[in-house]
């Protein structure tokens, strides 16, 4: 009898515990941690929170509307990014919004995009790398570290349209998969097209080419960590294209809801995978500079940040906090997969405070 009502007495504690485990059983295995780094190389936060803006359309009668157009700047920026704000913004956060006072920033004063890379993957500002010169990276980045680790090892990939990112990820020293889509391959349709179709500019080829690799590559790799870069919205900046600039900024929208979209039909990256997207630098902030950026260049140093995911709360646009930099996107990465960069890298800023 008396074990009876000792039995009775554990039943509370066990069936706690039952509950704990099954929670445990369903819930991600923090070793299952996947991320995707999407980059939209020179994308000013102004299209990014305000949408498209009146005053850099041509103002005559042979030229269409404004496309992406709408009452408000939430209506503009929601019409030109409409996975952005539905969806990464609703389930997770956004700095980098100068109207509500968050300051996003390039840490370097250089303004261009390799040491803008620079600070994102390695962490911090580079006293070597002053501009887009063809220099191996002499620092660690954290996409080599994660892929040395045992989770990651050979399950880190980059697809970029900038010729330069095979030096920015010095794959000589860090064996990394980087696909720049300007190699001598032509074995299949898409990597003859990529050789083929050139752009108007030199040393990029078309973002269109670097997503259906990307995707491509997905089908086929247990990949961990994917770094997405796109360089379409700064190409058609420089060329002082506001129309084109405008499209791959939306085009690029429409490929990151693509990607994630097919991601989380996978199991594997379903409930797991955090997304990160961001610029390396910004641009000029008035009609005459906004296709420009340099040390000079007032507007250029202002960035922006949008990440969601499992870990992630959905807290939407943040404001109220001290200058935040981009050099604090490599430690984040790292701290997203349960890994801790600034052990390998103490110079390193720390992640971003997502809480």
């Amino acid at each position: 009898m008396h074990w009876q009502v000792f039995l009775r007495s554990l039943l509370p504690a066990m069936r706690r515990l039952l509950l704990v485990l099954l929670l445990a059983a369903c819930a991600p295995s923090s070793d299952d941690r996947r991320l995707i780094l999407v980059t939209l190389d020179g994308t000013r936060w102004q299209e990014v929170f305000r949408g498209a803006d009146p005053a850099l359309w041509p103002q005559d009668t042979k030229t269409p509307p404004l496309p992406y157009a709408g009452s408000t700047a939430a209506e503009r920026r929601r019409a030109l990014m409409p996975f952005l704000w539905d969806t990464v913004v609703a389930r997770g956060q956004i700095f980098g919004d100068l109207d509500a006072g968050s300051r996003f920033q390039v840490q370097n004063p250089h303004r261009v995009s390799y040491p803008g890379y620079h600070d994102m993957l390695s962490g911090f500002t580079s006293l070597d790398i002053n501009g887009n010169e063809k220099v191996p990276n002499p620092d660690l980045t954290v996409l080599e570290w994660l892929n040395d680790r045992p989770r990651f090892r050979r399950r880190v990939a980059v697809f970029a349209s900038w010729e330069l990112f095979p030096f920015i990820l010095n794959v000589e020293r860090s064996g990394l998969l980087v696909d720049a889509g300007l190699t001598g391959d032509r074995t299949t349709l898409l990597d003859r097209l990529r050789g083929e179709v050139p752009p108007p500019w030199r040393g990029s080829i078309y973002d269109a080419f670097t997503v259906e690799a990307a995707l491509r590559h997905l089908s086929s790799h247990d990949v961990r960590v994917l770094h997405l870069a796109l360089g379409d919205p700064d190409e058609w900046g420089h060329a002082g294209r506001y129309d084109r600039y405008l499209e791959a900024i939306h085009r690029a929208d429409g490929w990151i809801a693509e990607l994630w979209n097919r991601l989380e039909a996978q199991p594997a990256f379903r409930g797991r995978t955090s997304l990160i997207v961001t610029t390396d630098h910004g641009r000029g902030n008035t009609p005459q500079t906004w296709r420009q950026h340099s040390p000079t260049t007032a507007g250029a140093e202002e960035a922006w940040l949008a990440v969601m995911g499992p870990s992630v709360p959905a807290t939407g646009e943040r404001r109220g906090h001290p200058t935040l930099s981009l050099a604090q996107v490599a430690a984040t990465v790292a701290q997203l997969v349960g890994e801790d960069f600034r052990a390998a890298a103490p110079e390193a800023k720390p992640p971003l405070s997502l809480r």
